[in-house]
């Protein structure tokens, strides 16, 4: 599985692998954080670094993350239209 660095493009791509793999398991949250600490680099590690490590900070961790990647690919997508064919 791919590490996320905080690209917003690649946003949908890392957070569906990561969905997949696993935050739709049966690991229990603190479980869940570890291995979301291990996949996450820069922008995106800092990101989280304001919460505790703790499995009970599981979701909120996640949703938070979900809420400033996906408002920030929503902002190069804005910036950067794709144009369709001439």
């Amino acid at each position: 599985m791919d590490k996320f660095d905080g690209d917003p493009v690649q946003w949908y791509k890392w957070y569906g692998q990561f969905r997949s793999a696993i935050d739709s398991g049966s690991l229990s949250n603190d479980v869940k954080l570890i291995y979301l600490k291990t996949f996450v680099l820069g922008k995106a590690k800092s990101a989280k670094a304001e919460f505790p490590n703790c499995g009970e900070m599981y979701d909120e961790v996640r949703a938070t993350l979900k809420r400033k990647f996906r408002q920030l690919r929503t902002e190069v997508r804005k910036a950067y239209p794709v144009r369709g064919p001439i």
